[in-house]
């Protein structure tokens, strides 16, 4: 095998999501979703007060058809999983 070089960048999952009770009726697709919004917020947070509302929190601009993509899913599973996560207050989405 040549030189291969490896890509070891990875989205971050909570733990608490398979440890605590609470999280055990959303789905692993959800857990994955969040994983993927807490990336992009994180890039947020590193423009600084550009990415901040007027309540200081920090947002993303991800759109369901990114996600779709992204995920190779469909638009009703996409929103499914986004009703989970507003459902265990994880998200809050403003259109």
């Amino acid at each position: 095998m040549e030189n291969v070089t490896f890509d070891y960048k990875f989205y971050r999952i909570p733990k608490r999501f398979f440890k605590e009770d609470m999280f055990r009726d959303m789905t692993n697709a959800a857990k994955v979703l969040y994983g993927i919004l807490l990336d992009r917020k994180c890039l947020s947070d590193s423009n600084g007060d550009a990415w901040r509302d007027e309540y200081g929190i920090t947002y993303i601009i991800f759109t369901i058809e990114e996600i779709m993509n992204l995920m190779n899913l469909g638009n009703k599973k996409v929103n499914k999983m986004f009703k989970e996560l507003e459902e265990h207050g994880l998200i809050y989405r403003r259109h």
